[in-house]
């Protein structure tokens, strides 16, 4: 579930209150995420989200998602990663309507609990987890995609920013500025 989810956070820049339940909260069919709103197409899937901040009129907002070429990126495959939780989650005996993330005890998918995890893991890792939260994955997904030069309006597209905030999302490297001053002062 989790390998599933994280691939989607990053793949589809979604904030956390995407994808989770309030911790505090009851799972709502009409609001939170359920296994019907994976719709299966030949390419891969569209991620319904019914409820995003970036939807302020609450129309429904579709994220696409394709299936990744498996040579380059064989264990981030959103695709792969969901279609394999799906399996999972019908064996189950889950039904359209019901949650589409939920942890090994049966529980939704809850904000605390999944930042909780996640820090646990990279602390694991052997690394300092203080600077992750639930906007990490946008960050996660803005940064490398600006890195690699994909242009600002496909990124403000995927992040679907209505306003240039997404510049606040993009990390930029400490060596590229120091770069950057040093053609300045060759100038």
């Amino acid at each position: 579930m989790l390998s599933a989810v994280c691939s989607l956070a990053y793949f589809g820049f979604l904030h956390c209150g995407e994808f989770t339940i309030k911790s505090n909260g009851k799972f709502n069919p009409k609001e939170n995420l359920t296994v019907s709103d994976i719709m299966l197409n030949r390419n891969g899937f569209v991620l319904n989200l019914k409820t995003s901040k970036t939807d302020v009129f609450r129309l429904d907002v579709k994220v696409p998602f394709e299936r990744q070429r498996i040579e380059t990126s064989p264990i981030s495959c959103p695709v792969k990663l969901m279609l394999d939780y799906l399996h999972l989650r019908q064996k189950g005996g889950a039904g359209k309507s019901d949650p589409l993330f939920i942890n090994s005890k049966g529980m939704t998918l809850n904000r605390v609990y999944f930042i909780q995890t996640i820090k646990e893991i990279i602390e694991s890792l052997g690394l300092l987890s203080d600077g992750y939260n639930g906007h990490s994955f946008r960050i996660g997904a803005a940064t490398p995609a600006a890195k690699v030069n994909v242009p600002d309006h496909l990124i403000k597209t995927m992040g679907r920013w209505s306003s240039n905030c997404y510049q606040r999302y993009i990390r930029t490297d400490p060596k590229i500025v120091t770069i950057a001053q040093q053609k300045l002062s060759n100038f």
